[in-house]
């Protein structure tokens, strides 16, 4: 199980079939949110999880990254970190993690909400996201792909909340799925 300063696995069993079908036959779009946002009211099941997990956000991210592809030294915006959970394809793939060295220089993405790292960085730690997860997004990190599609479902805790405080939480849960 990986605990560190910059992940912490969840034993949570999500459906991961629901949300498969939810990730890839979702249309609906919201004229306020980013191509890869939705809500979570509109979706009885992770209302369900939300109410469990009352640090979820209202918003949730689906990422979809192609076979080999390469998602460059970025931070998010406007979230510390997120619980990432694996749909498909994720075994191949690598997140690693990075500290910046000497001056920070960002790029603001408005489309993507993060920050593109311009920045000389060193990496610090990498890890393949095979469990739900919960991730530090606050610094530097990137992910490259293996050799299948990688899909996952990104949810972001509520920013009052900084990875250490979520982490803390998740571990005093009862994490059972009754």
């Amino acid at each position: 199980m990986i605990d560190n300063e910059y992940a912490y696995e969840i034993d949570f069993n999500f459906d991961l079939i629901y949300l498969e079908n939810l990730v890839l036959s979702w249309a609906k779009k919201n004229k306020e949110l980013k191509r890869h946002q939705r809500l979570v009211e509109e979706d009885t099941y992770l209302n369900s999880i939300k109410e469990k997990f009352p640090l979820l956000s209202s918003i949730w991210n689906y990422y979809d990254i192609f076979p080999f592809s390469v998602l460059e030294p970025h931070i998010d915006a406007k979230r510390y970190c997120a619980l990432n959970i694996p749909i498909r394809g994720t075994a191949g793939s690598t997140t690693s993690f990075y500290k910046l060295k000497g001056e920070s220089k960002l790029r603001y993405d408005n489309d993507r909400v993060l920050n593109w790292v311009d920045s000389d960085i060193e990496k610090v730690y990498e890890f393949e996201l095979t469990k739900p997860t919960l991730i530090k997004n606050d610094i530097p990190h990137s992910v490259v792909n293996g050799p299948t599609r990688r899909i996952i479902l990104s949810w972001s805790i509520s920013i009052d909340y900084t990875f250490e405080e979520a982490k803390k939480i998740f571990k005093d849960l009862p994490l059972d799925n009754e």
